[in-house]
């Protein structure tokens, strides 16, 4: 067992599980900074290069970029 600050027991910490979590939210994150700029985008190719830009440029981001602009 591991001691917290406050001197609680907890398990010891799988970093497996905690990568994956950690994994998990930066998805989450990408997509929605993917859809904040495919929302603000003039245009598909707008929307393109500034995914570009913010290394979001994956499939799966353009996919969202494209079905958001037009």
């Amino acid at each position: 067992m591991h001691f917290t600050s406050t001197g609680e027991r907890r398990p010891p910490v799988n970093f497996a599980e905690v990568r994956a979590a950690a994994d998990q939210a930066e998805a989450v994150q990408r997509t929605r900074a993917a859809h904040t700029v495919a929302d603000n985008a003039i245009d598909v190719d707008d929307c393109r290069e500034l995914l570009s830009m913010l290394g979001l440029n994956s499939r799966a981001n353009a996919r969202v970029g494209r079905s958001r602009v037009l």
